[in-house]
């Protein structure tokens, strides 16, 4: 989806592009014309034209420097309202890939888990939903759509609680979870237990669901740079 609003923004920034350029050419076209009309001299065609070279470059400069200040301003607000769009997708696992991080793939190992990312920016983050036994992720950036999913998880399915995945380093992750929990209007109260291996947050929700996240210490992925 994301892909397709670049692509859209691409598309509309190129046409005004060539709108612009393509009538500054026909204008400047037209004034030339007309100077080889007007003048009788040689050298007073010259002196014109050379006058309307400089022009043409001044505003050739001042369209370049607009597009160069226009278009992150209006880019990065423009994707900021994109990614705010509430959507979901459930897609195959296929190799159960949890991210990539300079090349290198981390892999989840739990039939059920949850791995969480955002760009620095809370509001931003995304969530997944790994379920290894059918051969399924759910992906969204709603907050909402992910407890809910969850919801109707710990509902349906026969299973005690889920793994989630977080970093040893930045735990961005672990703050969109967080983040999710705060903010849900599902959520009725939640809380975190410490346990041997790491933690337990357990989530009661106002339809009386409640809801098992394990954070244990194995799952905790490291992208470290080793020294």
């Amino acid at each position: 989806m994301v892909k397709i609003f670049i692509l859209l923004f691409a598309l509309i920034v190129c046409f005004v592009a060539y709108k612009l350029f393509s009538r500054q050419i026909k204008k400047s076209s037209e004034i030339q014309k007309k100077i080889m009309d007007e003048y009788e001299t040689e050298e007073e065609r010259e002196k014109a034209l050379k006058i309307l070279k400089r022009k043409n470059v001044k505003k050739a400069i001042v369209i370049y420097l607009l597009f160069l200040i226009a278009l992150p301003a209006i880019f990065f607000p423009f994707m900021l309202l994109v990614k705010m769009i509430p959507h979901s997708e459930i897609k195959p696992i296929g190799s159960y890939e949890l991210f990539k991080d300079d090349g290198v793939s981390y892999y989840g190992k739990h039939d059920y888990s949850i791995f969480c990312n955002n760009n620095g920016m809370l509001a931003l983050s995304s969530y997944k939903i790994f379920d290894k036994i059918n051969g399924t992720v759910f992906e969204t950036n709603s907050y909402e759509k992910f407890i809910s999913k969850l919801e109707n998880m710990f509902k349906n399915l026969d299973f005690e609680k889920i793994n989630f995945y977080g970093s040893c380093t930045v735990d961005s992750g672990y703050k969109s979870l967080e983040y999710a929990l705060d903010k849900s209007r599902l959520v009725e109260s939640h809380e975190i237990k410490k346990i041997q291996d790491g933690e337990l947050i357990q989530i009661k929700t106002k339809n009386g669901i409640l809801i098992k996240i394990e954070y244990l210490v194995d799952d905790m992925i490291c992208t470290c740079k080793g020294g």
